[in-house]
């Protein structure tokens, strides 16, 4: 199974890819898609809706896993990070994949072991459970990764 992990962010989606063949668990890709905050909300929502896209022509997942969101005390950073997930599960519902999305907590808990890990150890553990990952740096493909990790773990 290939598995698409997406932190969805406006500025910055993380999305890794990873491939579980039942024994292992395998990286395989990720990256950032990053928007210009001077663009248009509309623009930027239609760039990050065709580079999702041409990662998922690439990669054909079978199942997608996202971040829930969670509401922040600024509401204008909540609708954004609404916008995106809302344009990002469109493409989904559109290409009819397979869907999961998982709480922060529960996705630091599957991948350190407690729920309120740091940003650095959720790095550190993804370069040890998907070999192949060591040049990971990037926090957001970090998460990425570790939400993928995750939807191989419970879907």
């Amino acid at each position: 199974m290939i598995i698409l992990g997406i932190d969805p962010a406006l500025a910055s989606l993380g999305w890794g890819v990873i491939s579980d063949d039942g024994t292992k668990l395998k990286y395989l890709a990720s990256g950032l898609i990053k928007t210009k905050a001077d663009e248009l909300i509309q623009n930027r929502l239609a760039y990050i809706a065709n580079s999702l896209e041409k990662i998922i022509n690439e990669y054909k997942p079978s199942l997608i896993s996202m971040e829930e969101t969670f509401v922040n005390s600024n509401a204008v950073s909540s609708l954004k990070l609404a916008y995106v997930r809302g344009a990002i599960m469109a493409l989904i519902g559109r290409r009819n994949i397979n869907f999961s999305e998982f709480k922060p907590n529960l996705i630091k808990k599957t991948v350190v072991g407690v729920g309120h890990a740091e940003k650095a150890q959720i790095v550190h553990m993804i370069k040890i459970l998907l070999p192949g990952s060591s040049n990971i740096k990037n926090f957001d493909e970090a998460d990425a990764l570790a939400i993928a990790y995750t939807g191989s773990i419970y879907s």
